[in-house]
């Protein structure tokens, strides 16, 4: 039975001998479709970062901004990667969620959180 299908080189797909001219290793769809042209490659993207910085000229620092000014210029505000909630595989979710936990430990109890941190150092050869 293994002698009635052919693989196609081109398409991959397995088809019956019927198919095939001869000994052929493309079928007849694939030799007689119409040729492609190549597609373009997608535009690539350019992505800017806007930062505020605060030697730059602009109102004083007391003055208020005006409203058209306030309009004009979005707020862009850098996010760190651990602060992105609820994005990516459960497991980077849950290490993400594991160093929000330390870094909340160190805020909250920084002498037993360095403590315990030069001990694991220790342990593992670390000065």
């Amino acid at each position: 039975m293994a002698e009635k299908w052919r693989r196609c080189l081109k398409c991959r797909s397995i088809k019956p001998v019927e198919d095939f001219d001869g000994d052929e290793e493309t079928c007849r769809a694939c030799l007689t479709a119409p040729v492609r042209k190549p597609r373009a490659s997608a535009s690539t993207v350019t992505t800017r970062r806007v930062s505020v910085d605060a030697d730059a000229p602009g109102p004083a620092a007391g003055a208020a901004p005006s409203a058209s000014a306030a309009a004009a210029t979005p707020v862009v505000r850098n996010i760190a990667p651990r602060d992105v909630r609820g994005r990516g595989d459960p497991e980077v979710r849950a290490r993400r969620a594991r160093v929000r936990a330390l870094d909340r430990l160190a805020e909250e109890y920084p002498d037993d959180f360095a403590r315990i941190l030069g001990e694991e150092r220790s342990s593992e050869g670390l000065t």
